[in-house]
């Protein structure tokens, strides 16, 4: 059932296709992106059926990519790089990370199958920093995967092993026992490079418990390189055990290598030669570069020099091949430059971050500043203006006195009732200047939203006084809007002259809103 899920989509897909045009064309191919790692083939078919030239810019972007795929995985040759590249930059333009990523893989892919070392690794870096920006795992899988083959194959064995590993902890982040044995083996091949050999037959090893999952010829591979550490480890009987394992499996040309190894050091040098001769059917120029020599070297020892010249050449030949296609020191610096390249871009980011977030915080500071400042002003203001009224009262008062004095010169038997007059002036100052100050403490707990519920009838009183010679003109204005307002209804109107809301209000007289909706009602009632 499970793998005929890719092929119901196939044919649901290709029939909506007969009858789809604009948004419905863009939804079919975001639908074959869902299908093209299962069914490559079909989504060729699908893409064969599509009118290339009026695509839009999106459906066209999306076309090169699924093309590219496609072919890729059809083991199919890719005429030439445009339409990937053009998806590259619209993704680019639309900051599709996923997307971007995917053309870069694929754009690098294609050229590490063509042997383009240089473009493959430099497409392939751009990928992985996209990729490490997504949550898509199997896309950072896959990259990984073929940045340690372009790593292996450039003999920048550090960084392959580097890669292997990425590549074998998303493979069991993914919990896919091919990826995992695959990833296994990988990271025991750039141990093997790196001369450590206990860890490469140690990954090796753990790779036999999924090796099930693989591809028969994947499979075979794994055997011949357990054989081929064991031959490097002098373990003869353990190396062809696993030589016969590979040969049950596939016909793998690098088994044949190996076994002609075991047969040359036995002497037995024609069966040595057949091998390797078999082995010859191999892609790996590597390899065949390894057989050549190995030819050349035997029919050397034999006195037969034309075909020891013969494989030398085939040998130089592949090498000089090599040679201008990879460029280990080349390869090394792109990846360097690259890796430093995208530090620095985080770095730029986190900076532009902080930068940012400390001009926010400078500015939320100044308008918290600004706010204080004005509430200070308004404050001193208030203070300045009090300041005043009572120095008018002191003038008031000095010519009060004064008057006295005079009344004392004129008239000495009204002495006793002068005494009076200037003990009730005296006391009516300390009042003045007692209740004024009363007054202001508790106007400023209001302006503080201090409750006020155990205020006295007294305390209130001072507070409108207060009022009276701060706000003058307002007080008076009150006055003659409102007939016979209660001390409580003047708190009220003072606190709304504040500005305060509903619900502050009410914090201050301890009642509910309703309660200063009331207020408020019947307030309105003695309007006159």
């Amino acid at each position: 059932m499970r793998h005929l899920t890719p092929i119901l989509c196939t044919i649901i897909i290709l029939l909506s296709l007969s009858s789809c045009t604009g948004n419905s064309r863009l939804k079919t191919l975001q639908q074959a992106e869902t299908i093209v790692d299962d069914s490559p083939d079909s989504v060729l078919n699908l893409l064969s059926t599509l009118p290339e030239k009026s695509l839009s810019q999106e459906e066209r972007a999306y076309y090169g990519l699924l093309l590219t795929q496609s072919l890729f995985k059809c083991e199919k040759p890719i005429g030439n790089d445009s339409l990937i590249d053009y998806s590259i930059v619209y993704f680019k333009q639309q900051n599709d990370k996923e997307h971007l990523a995917t053309s870069y893989y694929y754009k690098g892919a294609v050229n590490y199958i063509r042997g383009n070392f240089k473009t493959s690794v430099t497409y392939l870096k751009y990928a992985e920093e996209k990729a490490e920006q997504t949550n898509n795992l199997l896309l950072k899988n896959k990259i990984y995967e073929v940045l340690y083959y372009a790593n292996f194959d450039n003999e920048c064995y550090d960084l392959a092993l580097s890669y292997a590993k990425k590549f074998l902890d998303t493979s069991f982040k993914i919990k896919d026992e091919d990826l995992i044995s695959r990833g296994l083996t990988a990271v025991s091949t750039s141990y093997n490079m790196n001369q450590e050999r206990d860890s490469a037959i140690l990954y090796i090893n753990q790779s036999l418990s999924t090796i099930d999952k693989s591809e028969p010829k994947f499979q075979a591979a794994i055997y011949a390189t357990i054989a081929a550490l064991y031959y490097e480890s002098r373990d003869t009987a353990q190396c062809v055990k696993f030589l016969q394992k590979a040969f049950d499996i596939y016909d793998y040309p690098y088994s044949h290598f190996i076994m002609g190894l075991l047969y040359h050091d036995k002497g037995q040098e024609s069966k040595a030669k057949e091998s390797w001769e078999k082995a010859l059917a191999t892609e790996d120029t590597h390899l065949k570069s390894l057989i050549h020599e190995r030819l050349a070297q035997l029919y050397a020892a034999q006195g037969k020099y034309e075909e020891a010249y013969y494989y030398t050449g085939q040998q130089l030949s592949i090498l000089n091949q090599t040679k201008a296609n990879n460029d280990t020191k080349r390869i090394l610096e792109i990846q360097t430059r690259l890796d430093a390249e995208q530090k620095e871009r985080r770095l730029y980011q986190r900076i532009s971050i902080l930068l940012l977030s400390m001009i926010v915080i400078s500015f939320l500071a100044s308008l918290l500043f600004l706010h204080h400042r004005r509430k200070l002003r308004t404050l001193r203001m208030t203070m300045s203006a009090n300041e005043e009224r009572l120095e008018n009262y002191q003038q008031e008062i000095d010519k009060n006195l004064k008057q006295i004095k005079k009344l004392q010169a004129s008239d000495r038997t009204r002495q006793k009732k002068i005494n009076t007059l200037v003990d009730q002036i005296n006391s009516l100052r300390q009042s003045i200047h007692k209740q004024i100050l009363l007054g202001g403490k508790f106007y400023q707990e209001i302006v503080n939203n201090k409750p006020c519920n155990d205020y006295t009838d007294k305390e209130i009183e001072a507070l409108l006084d207060f009022y009276m010679i701060v706000h003058e003109q307002t007080f008076l204005s009150w006055t003659q809007k409102y007939q016979k307002i209660s001390p409580r209804q003047f708190l009220f109107l003072i606190m709304e002259e504040m500005g305060k809301k509903d619900h502050e209000m009410a914090r201050i007289l301890c009642v509910t809103e309703s309660s200063i909706r009331s207020i408020r009602s019947r307030l309105k009632k003695k309007l006159t």
